[in-house]
Order: structure tokens, then sequence, then C-alpha cells
């Protein structure tokens, strides 16, 4: 058994242009992709909590840095993506850098960032949605185990719904995800337009009551919530010019992003003091249900029930055609390979609704919000660190993008990422629980691994 065995860039390609998936996707489905990915729990949810518990109104410069930093990380996957589209970037990468188990253990780290990632925003919409059925739905069916309850059946409902939109195909997909992009536009308008009435500078007096650690810790907290700029990279075997695609879509994504964060922190906070945030799990609407505006409150609420649904879509997406991608290797069963005759990857798609469900219905927020997070981070360093392997390896190959000063801006994002996910060990109460969730995945990946290994080997 060879477990260092490596691939090629060019096996990269031909798989790439190989596949049996359909091309329906262009420039703008990708930037709607990914500003369905970026914009969901992270500012629906996670506001209210970071602001009370982490950043005090300072949210404002904590979405800045982790927008910069997510920046500076698109352009270094823009970089590579480009040169070597893959719809398992990192994974492909890994494998033609390290070798196969090091890819394996890559794409076991973003299965865990995207399905945490996925779950965390089905748990909160299920906050959101619960305002709505609180008078025919026990509070226990509709939070975990770990806070009290049974199950969170809200959350995996919705979950259930997904799957079978993916299960019914891309052109479903892509139309659903794009109008649920344009309401999720209409809905953050309308609680700028809105709340800017209540906009009082006073609550911007204590304006960074945790000091910079609780800033750092706030943004790496938050730093999932621009985790689906890598999420476009799973698209690529269906855009129609994936190099041209993945460039405008990921840009563009990330930065529409930043505003949109930043604007709606500055007028959450403008609008309510942060200390009324504490264990708010809806707090756009709680703003002004505050001030006596449940007219207000309702439409806000169901702004955010539809736009919360695209950053749910998007990650189960990537995680069906990145399970895809790596069944082809044989580092999956067989099975994952199979597709219906339209070209949908079912098996990864029953797949990956199991395990959001299950992750959605039993963990709470603040637990997938954190292992998603960490996980992102943890992901990011292993791209820095493939980027400057590539750059070693592969500097003649023809680049669209080149990332400039890059003696400069990688170490400075390679710093700043290192201390985000530190800090997540260092400041947390749960910090324990995390860690050993993160390594007991890592050898839960390893001997999977090991077990496919030996599957293989004795039936070849």
């Amino acid at each position: 058994m060879n477990f260092f065995k490596k691939k090629s860039l060019s096996e990269i390609q031909i798989s790439t242009k190989n596949s049996n998936l359909k091309k329906n996707l262009g420039s703008l489905d990708l930037i709607f992709l990914g500003i369905g990915a970026i914009v969901g729990g992270g500012i629906f949810v996670l506001s209210g909590l970071v602001s009370a518990e982490y950043t005090g109104p300072a949210i404002i410069i904590s979405y800045c840095v982790t927008g910069f930093i997510s920046l500076l990380m698109a352009f270094f996957y823009v970089e590579l993506t480009t040169m070597v589209p893959s719809s398992a970037a990192i994974y492909s990468y890994s494998y033609n850098i390290f070798g196969e188990i090091i890819a394996w253990l890559a794409f076991w780290m973003i299965l865990l960032e995207f399905a945490t990632a996925a779950s965390s925003v089905a748990v909160g919409w299920s906050n959101y949605f619960y305002d709505i059925v609180a008078e025919f739905l026990p509070y226990k069916f509709a939070v975990s185990p770990f806070e009290g309850g049974y199950f969170n059946i809200i959350s995996s409902l919705l979950v259930s719904v997904l799957t079978l939109i993916l299960f019914l195909g891309i052109n479903l997909s892509k139309n659903t995800s794009n109008l649920l992009v344009i309401i999720k536009f209409a809905t953050i308008f309308f609680f700028i337009t809105f709340s800017a009435k209540y906009f009082d500078k006073e609550n911007f007096k204590d304006f960074m009551p945790f000091g910079l650690k609780g800033l750092f810790a706030g943004g790496g907290l938050l730093f999932y919530s621009f985790n689906g700029y890598s999420l476009l990279s799973s698209a690529v075997e269906e855009c129609r010019d994936p190099v041209r695609n993945l460039l405008h879509g990921l840009i563009f994504s990330v930065i529409i992003a930043i505003i949109i964060y930043v604007l709606t922190a500055l007028f959450l906070n403008g609008a309510i003091n942060y200390q009324e945030l504490k264990n708010v799990s809806n707090p756009l609407v709680f703003v002004f249900q505050k001030h006596g505006r449940e007219n207000i409150a309702y439409i806000v609420m169901l702004g955010a029930i539809f736009s919360m649904v695209t950053g749910l879509l998007v990650n189960m997406y990537a995680i069906t055609r990145i399970t895809y991608s790596i069944a082809n290797d044989q580092l999956l069963p067989d099975f994952f390979t199979q597709l219906r005759g339209d070209a949908i990857p079912y098996i990864s798609i029953i797949f990956t609704g199991i395990f959001v469900f299950c992750l959605s219905g039993l963990f709470p927020l603040r637990f997938l919000g954190h292992i998603s997070s960490i996980s992102s981070l943890i992901n990011s360093i292993i791209l820095l660190v493939l980027f400057v392997q590539f750059r070693r390896k592969h500097y003649r190959l023809t680049r669209i993008l080149r990332v400039p000063y890059v003696k400069i801006l990688l170490p400075i994002t390679f710093c700043l990422i290192s201390y985000l996910l530190v800090i997540q060990f260092i400041r947390n109460a749960q910090s324990i629980i995390y860690f050993w969730t993160i390594l007991g995945w890592i050898i839960l990946g390893s001997v999977l691994y090991f077990i496919r290994k030996i599957f293989i080997q004795k039936n070849q």
C-alpha cells in the first residue's frame, strides 16, 4: 500500500474536463452562489452572540479583520483554482504536493467544515422559525439534547427539504439559490432602512468592552461566516468557463459580503445596546421587538427564514460534489459515483442529507459554529502551505492571476489566521471539547482511510 502516491496536475485537469456533471453555471451564478454561502448565519444569528460576549460594537472591526483575511485568502485561492480548476481544490492540490493520505485528511477536514457550517445555519434558521410554531411545538423538540431538548426537529426537517431540492437537480437548486439571495438582499436593506430610525451613537461609547483579545476571539468565531468563498471550487465541474467564472465568483462575492456584514453590524449595534443581545438567537428581529415594532419584526423574521436557506443549500451542495470527486479516486465507495439519468450524484446527496440531518438535530449552534470556524482556519493554513509549495514546484505554470507582494502578504495572512486559531482554544471555556472533537475527527478519518485501503487491496 502506497500511502503517499501523488497525482499529477494533468490527471487533476483531465478528471475535471471529463466530468459527467452538466455545465450550467456562469459567473453571475457563482457570485450568487458565493453570497448565498457567505451571508447567512454569520449575520442573522452570530452577530448578536459575538457582540454580546466577545466584541461589543467592535464587531464591526471584527468583520473588517476577518473580511480582509478572507479577501487575501480568496486571492491565494484564485491563483490556485484558476491555474488548476478542481471541484475538490484543497484535496486535489494536497494529492499533488503531499500524497494520498494527506489529501484524504484534507478532504476529511473540509467535510467537517462544510457539514458543521451547514448544520449551524440550519440550527440558526430553526431559532427564527420557532417563533412561528412556538404555540404548537414543545421547546424540547426545537433544541438539541445538549440544551435540554430531545432533538431539533425544525432544523432537521429543513435539511430534509433541501436534500430533496438537491435531488431534483442543479437547475432547480441554482434558481432556488438565486431567488433566495435576492430575498436576502431585500431583507438586509429593509433591516438597515428601518433600524436607522433607532440609531443611537451612545451605544458606541463602550466600543471595545472585551479588549483586543475579545475582538480577535470574536473574529475567529466569525471566520466561518466567510468560508463560503472556498465552496465555489466545488462547482467548477459544472461551470461553462471554469477559470473566468471562478475568478469573478470568488472575488466579488467576498467583497460584497464584507460590505453587507459591516453595514448590518453597524446598524444592529447602533439600534440596541450590545448587552441586551446576550442569549438572543434572532438579533435582527429582536431589535424591532425591543422597540415595539412587531409588524416590522415579523417581516424581518420571514426574510431571515428565507435568506438563511441559501447558506445551508450551498454548503450541502458543495459536500455532494466533493464526495463525488473523492469517490472517483476510489477513496470512498464506488456507489458515491453513481449518477441519476440527469447527471445528479444522488448517493452523495443522500449521504450529505443524512449527515447534516443528524448534526443539526443533535448539536447546539455555539458548538457547531466553533467547530466550523476552527476547521475553516485549519483548512486556510493548509491552503497557504499548498500555495507556497505550488509556487516552488510549478513556477512555470501559467497563472491567470498572480498574487503580488506575496512575501509580505502571505506571512501576514498566515500569522493572522494562526492567531485566530490559537485564540479559539485559549479564550473559550469549552476549548477542551473543541480540541478533542477535532482530534477525534482526524483519528476517525485516519482509521477509515486505512480500512478503505485494506478493502481495495483485498479486492485487487
